[in-house]
């Protein structure tokens, strides 16, 4: 069995992958900083479903801490790397932005270039929808430029693409980044309108809609995105890989590539806190605001590459997802 890295093993991805990772044999090794950005006690909640594998080895390690770093990956010698760790948050850029700095670019540039010199077989990282910007095409292709983001931390992504395609072509490192799609589900972040939504109804507390509740998303489900990265991670490039597809997923026969990871359904957020209502059989308090700065009006992707690719494809429809969510919300005691 493989020997994989996940960093931000204890965030609402990286557990679940690491999760999924553990119950299917292999060997995890698992790294977080356990940060504030919000509630620590989530966090160790999700660590504590890892750590009775006898498989999962965990460090508290910041990726910007490269001698920590060096110690994890000398000692265990991954073959893979999948890399979840991340400032996250738009709205956040606009009160630190410093921390997109420190995590996504040094912390970025630290977990690629030790991955490349411990010639790991297969870079996987955590993009973001965000990159797409305020371009008004749908559904969103990876072949669309990225140049207008609207937000820090959609900025930060960009660049982390760019730095994993040029280690992929000055080094050979195989890279793909993912493009994630608004993840929904069980153990989610409780700073994304889905967990917000659930404990507001739970609470009876006022909602609040964004753009009137206009704001549309492409909510995808967690289970569909684990199985996106763990395909993946199972799937680099390769130069035989690479023949008549080059120009499509990777640009110059570098080792490099992105796809889209959507439940390619997109709805109105409005619609999305409808149904998550009956799901809940709760009707909640909604207060309408303007749209803020940074929030893209619309998401959607365009999965066909990832389909072509590893024939992935999101099985989960958001009304069985948005039920799995509100079964799971009403039930914990997170």
């Amino acid at each position: 069995m493989s020997c994989y890295l996940v960093t931000g093993s204890c965030g609402f991805i990286g557990a679940e992958t690491a999760l999924r990772l553990l119950r299917d044999g292999h060997e995890v090794v698992g790294l977080d900083n356990l940060n504030n950005y919000y509630d620590v006690g989530l966090k160790h909640q999700r660590l504590g479903r890892l750590t009775g594998y006898d498989n999962f080895r965990f460090f508290q390690v910041d990726i910007c801490d490269a001698a920590g770093l060096a110690k994890v990956f000398d000692a265990h010698k991954p073959s893979k790397v999948i890399h979840l760790a991340a400032q996250a948050g738009v709205q956040y850029g606009l009160i630190d932005p410093n921390a997109y700095t420190k995590s996504n670019l040094i912390g970025f540039m630290n977990i690629i270039d030790i991955s490349q010199r411990c010639h790991v077989e297969h870079f996987v990282y955590a993009s973001s929808s965000s990159v797409y910007g305020q371009n008004s095409e749908f559904p969103f292709h990876e072949n669309m430029e990225i140049r207008t983001p609207m937000s820090l931390y959609a900025a930060t992504k960009i660049a982390n693409e760019s730095i994993a395609y040029a280690y992929s072509a000055t080094h050979g490192l195989r890279c793909t980044g993912l493009r994630f799609f608004t993840v929904f589900g069980p153990w989610g972040r409780p700073d994304m309108a889905p967990m917000i939504f659930a404990k507001s109804l739970i609470k009876g507390e006022e909602i609040v809609l964004y753009n009137n509740g206009d704001y549309v998303r492409d909510f995808t489900y967690i289970e569909d995105i684990v199985d996106a990265v763990i395909l993946i991670a199972n799937h680099p490039f390769s130069s035989k890989s690479t023949q008549g597809i080059e120009n499509k997923y990777s640009k110059n026969y570098a080792l490099s590539q992105v796809f889209n990871v959507g439940g390619s359904s997109p709805v109105r957020v409005s619609v999305f806190l409808e149904e998550l209502e009956r799901a809940m059989g709760i009707i909640g308090n909604k207060v309408y605001r303007p749209d803020r700065i940074g929030d893209a009006p619309a998401t959607h992707a365009d999965n066909s590459s990832i389909k072509e690719f590893t024939g992935w494809t999101a099985k989960t429809d958001l009304k069985t997802g948005i039920q799995k969510f509100a079964n799971w919300v009403t039930s914990s005691e997170i």
